[in-house]
């Protein structure tokens, strides 16, 4: 592992990017189980161009150019997006952590709202093997965010959706699985110890989700999660493999 992203990893630091010490990173930084989850995924799909919406302090995107350098193909390119990379919270700190860590000359930043950032790669025929989609959290930004890394992305491609406990994350995730030619690659639970009243009331819906008559009769959104409910209830981040292009009719639409 990198030493930078093995500093953060370890001991939840950073350099100063003004060189004066180090810097506590309480938050907004990927967790291990979720860099091994960006490895095994990039492995995968063998990418050679990924991209990261919501680079933060940095993590996300240097597991994944961990991932990139370590596969051994060539020419590979990393883009992240933030708009908010030089704000009063971040500080540039992503950024200075990506050239720390060597891996400023592979990475392309685009310091742009997603909503602007992912149209203009599109247009410019950009194709991707690997997204990972960490941007604003509220339902229409997070699909937006989807709508256009779908778009760019290979069959056989896998995108990753952190924080998808999160309310209106889950809500696009079954969406996915619901109305896109997606399966789930793998997912990182949830901690057993992070909530135990909410894990405990996902076991008695994961239950009442699985009984014959409740998937028979009610609507297709209760019917799925008698298939996917571990990796979507109990995941705090997800990993979607792309089967194949969007070949909907222009009226499709099944309840989620």
């Amino acid at each position: 592992m990198n030493p930078i992203l093995k500093q953060i990893v370890s001991t939840r630091t950073c350099p100063s990017p003004d060189g004066n010490g180090n810097i506590n990173l309480l938050q907004n930084t990927a967790e291990p189980a979720e860099g091994e989850l960006i490895h095994k995924s990039i492995a995968a799909v063998q990418a050679k161009t990924t991209l990261d919406i919501g680079l933060g302090y940095g993590t996300s995107s240097m597991f994944i150019c961990d991932a990139l350098t370590q596969s051994g193909i060539n020419n590979v390119q990393h883009i992240a997006i933030d708009p908010h990379q030089r704000d009063k919270t971040f500080r540039g700190i992503g950024l200075n952590n990506l050239k720390l860590a060597g891996y400023e000359s592979l990475t392309r930043f685009l310091e742009q709202p997603s909503h602007q950032a992912l149209p203009a790669l599109l247009n410019e025929g950009v194709v991707l093997d690997f997204a990972f989609i960490d941007g604003y959290h509220t339902f229409d930004h997070t699909l937006l965010d989807f709508f256009y890394v779908d778009l760019m992305l290979k069959e056989g491609g896998i995108v990753v959706i952190d924080d998808t406990d999160w309310p209106a994350v889950k809500k696009v995730c079954a969406f996915i699985l619901q109305n896109r030619s997606y399966e789930v690659f793998d997912f990182v639970p949830i901690p057993t110890g992070s909530s135990s009243k909410r894990l405990w009331l996902n076991n008695q819906v994961s239950r009442i989700a699985r009984w014959k008559p409740i998937q028979t009769y009610f609507r297709p959104s209760v019917a799925f999660l008698g298939n996917y409910l571990d990796e979507i209830t109990y995941g705090s981040c997800v990993a979607f493999r792309k089967l194949a292009h969007d070949s909907r009719q222009w009226d499709h639409y099944v309840e989620f």
